[in-house]
């Protein structure tokens, strides 16, 4: 577990701060406790997307320890799949939910699973941010869903004050997650949060929480991307942001505390 936070921070060039100790201190209940709370939310947006039944087959990306699978089968009698990294979770999901493991991360599919066009639903919950290459995982999922698949997504917010975190190479505003699905053959169809720069009458959710469908258009059909704009709404963001910590007395966001060090 340490050498996976290891070399994902090691990249970002942040110091390693015992995470796995933090983690572990949690213990195993408190953080299923914690994911079924977040379970709950992925399966009403799926499931009201997506009809699914005993054909259809839902893969996970950093399953976790497999709550939201164990759900979701338990629903709608779909098959289920996992991707995971963290040895003890594989074991939690083998031992207590039977759940099949088909990789560790989702870059070794294209050499683990073999089969095409398999799956139904692709589910990245909290960690589309963690990937280096988010293009070439979508672009593998691409290829694991069938013909009218669909990906969700949830991640942090880009708008949504302290959301930034050293542990994430990446953190995703509404337009950038949009457009990294468009190049990755993907169209958005639905969208559960507030998509604009945070005001003082609508602050930014906390999360993005994103359904997506697989496209047959190649990267290069899809719309250019307004990267002007998008630009211009991000600095409104930051601007936001630095004037909500000044003005409402917050504690310091998690980029002033890391610059401090």
């Amino acid at each position: 577990e340490e050498e996976f936070w290891q070399e994902k921070v090691t990249n970002k060039g942040f110091k390693f701060e015992k995470r796995v100790a933090r983690e572990e201190e949690q213990g195993v209940e408190k953080k299923i406790k914690k994911q079924k709370v977040f379970a709950e939310r992925i399966l009403e947006v799926v499931t009201d997307a997506v009809s699914l039944d005993s054909n259809c087959t839902v893969l996970e990306v950093g399953a976790s320890w497999g709550v939201t699978l164990k759900m979701l089968r338990d629903k709608t009698r779909c098959q289920v799949l996992a991707v995971e990294p963290s040895a003890i979770a594989r074991e939690h999901m083998r031992d207590q939910f039977d759940i099949a493991l088909i990789g560790h991360a989702v870059e070794d599919l294209h050499q683990t699973y073999e089969h095409d066009e398999k799956m139904d639903v692709v589910i990245f919950s909290h960690v589309l941010e963690n990937i280096i290459d988010p293009v070439q995982a979508l672009g593998i999922c691409h290829r694991l869903l069938r013909g009218s698949g669909v990906v969700y997504i949830d991640t942090c917010n880009f708008y949504y004050n302290d959301a930034m975190n050293p542990y994430h190479p990446y953190i995703f505003a509404p337009e950038t997650l949009n457009a990294l699905l468009a190049r990755a053959g993907f169209e958005t169809i639905k969208v559960l949060c507030n998509q604009t720069p945070p005001t003082e009458e609508t602050p930014a959710d906390l999360y993005l929480k994103v359904i997506a469908r697989k496209t047959a258009n190649p990267v290069s059909d899809q719309q250019p991307v307004n990267v002007e704009g998008m630009l211009a709404n991000q600095k409104i963001g930051l601007e936001r942001i630095k004037s909500l910590e000044d003005t409402e007395n917050k504690k310091p966001g998690i980029l002033k505390k890391i610059f401090r060090r």
